[in-house]
């Protein structure tokens, strides 16, 4: 898969580590906050063009593209990060 956006896993990494559900909602919301801290042009211009992006694919007027979503097969990797849900159980 290419990576066209690394700037979505990164937004998508500080929810998780934040323990925030990872939506099209939050993915926007963090992507705009860290737009908002951003001092290098090139890349507020790369976090702007990722956010557009997001909103362009999967915009109310689609069906639902989750199956074929590339999203999807970051979490399919070998290599992907489960975090433990917050309804988790502890003994």
């Amino acid at each position: 898969m290419k990576n066209e956006y690394p700037v979505i896993g990164e937004a998508a990494w500080a929810l998780m580590m934040r323990r925030a559900d990872v939506t099209l909602a939050s993915l926007t919301a963090e992507l705009h906050q860290m737009a908002c801290r951003e001092t290098d042009a090139v890349r507020d211009s790369q976090i702007h063009e990722a956010q557009q992006w997001l909103l362009d694919y999967r915009s109310t007027e689609q069906a639902d593209r989750r199956s074929d979503s590339p999203l999807k097969a970051l979490s399919e990797r070998s290599d992907s990060v489960t975090v433990a849900g917050t309804g988790a159980r502890r003994h």
